[in-house]
C-alpha cells in the first residue's frame, strides 16, 4: 500500500513539473485594418475635357516684303527716254490723241549729233505730227524760225543737258514709232538697216536721211 502511494506521489510530482500554460489566441476582427485600408484609398477624379471655343493665337511670323522697283522718274510731266548700254538709238512706240501733245526727255552730251523722226502705221490715215526740240535751259533747236514747224530734226547738240522732244499731232495718232538717235561722241553719222516685211530686200542708210517721215515700207 505504501508503495502505491509513493508511486502515485511520484507521478503527480512529475506531472506538476512538466505542466505548461496553454493560451488560446483568438483572432481579432479585421474591422480596424479594413477601415485603415479604406482610409488610405483615394478616388481619382475623372476630368472631362471640353473642346475649346477660343480661337488659338498663332505664333508671330516674320513677313517678307518684296522690294518693288520705283517707276521711272518724270521731270515736269515728261516721259524719260533711256538708251540701252552702248545703244545709239531708241524706238519709242506710243499713241497721242489729236489736238493734244506729249513731251519726252533725253540726256545727251555737247557735240553729239541727235536726230528725231516719226513713223506712223501704214494702215491708218497719215497724221501731221509737228515736232519741237528744246534744251532744258530754254534753247530752241526745232523749229528754228518763228511760225514754222518741223516734222524731222537733226543737228549738233550745243551743250550737255536734258533735251525735250514735244509731239503735237493734229489728228489722233496710234502706235506710231518715234526714233531718237544720238551718235556716239566723235561720230558724224550712223547707219540704219532697212528690210522689207518679206525680208526680200535690205539696205543701209545714214541718219541724215529720215524715210520714216513718209508713208512707205516698214523700217526696222
Amino acid at each position: 500500500m505504501r508503495y502505491r502511494l509513493l508511486t502515485l506521489l511520484l507521478i503527480t510530482t512529475i506531472l506538476s513539473a512538466c505542466s505548461y500554460d496553454v493560451h488560446v489566441i483568438t483572432p481579432e476582427t479585421p474591422t480596424d485594418s479594413v477601415d485603415s485600408v479604406a482610409q488610405t484609398v483615394t478616388t481619382t477624379p475623372v476630368i472631362k475635357i471640353e473642346p475649346s471655343t477660343e480661337t488659338p493665337i498663332p505664333p508671330p511670323t516674320s513677313t517678307f516684303t518684296p522690294e518693288v522697283s520705283p517707276p521711272l522718274p518724270r521731270s515736269g510731266g515728261t516721259s524719260p527716254i533711256h538708251f540701252a548700254p552702248d545703244g545709239t538709238y531708241v524706238d519709242v512706240i506710243d499713241s497721242i490723241a489729236g489736238g493734244s501733245s506729249k513731251t519726252y526727255s533725253v540726256d545727251a552730251s555737247k557735240g553729239q549729233v541727235m536726230s528725231i523722226s516719226v513713223k506712223q502705221r501704214l494702215e491708218e490715215d497719215w497724221a501731221y505730227v509737228p515736232i519741237q526740240v528744246t534744251g532744258q535751259d530754254g534753247t530752241v533747236l526745232c523749229p528754228v524760225k518763228i511760225n514754222t514747224e518741223c516734222t524731222f530734226w537733226r543737228g549738233i547738240l550745243p551743250s550737255t543737258q536734258e533735251y525735250l522732244v514735244k509731239l503735237s499731232p493734229i489728228n489722233d495718232i496710234t502706235d506710231f514709232t518715234m526714233r531718237v538717235a544720238i551718235n556716239p561722241p566723235g561720230m558724224a553719222t550712223q547707219n540704219f538697216l532697212f528690210e522689207d516685211k518679206y525680208r526680200q530686200a535690205s539696205f543701209t542708210y545714214k541718219d541724215e536721211f529720215a524715210p520714216v517721215r513718209f508713208p512707205g515700207p516698214e523700217i526696222s
